[in-house]
């Protein structure tokens, strides 16, 4: 088994991208825990993960729909 670590954007929403995921790629982390934007970040945050070879692991929170099909559209 192998066992990958992940850095979390928390705490580092300062810094470009691009400078986030060299430090963390320099730090020996596997990839990066973050919220997936919907604006034009989201490029600059997958040209830095594709960069860098990093992994992601994209949260989605910005939907607070109680009725799924709403929360689903």
């Amino acid at each position: 088994m192998k066992l990958l670590f992940f850095c979390p954007r928390w705490g580092s929403e300062d810094l470009a991208w691009d400078q986030f995921g060299n430090k963390v790629k320099h730090a020996g982390y596997d990839g990066v825990e973050a919220g997936v934007p919907f604006s034009n970040e989201k490029e600059e945050m997958m040209g830095a993960i594709k960069k860098h070879e990093l992994l992601l692991i994209g949260q989605y929170w910005q939907s607070f729909e109680k009725d799924f099909d709403q929360h689903k559209a």
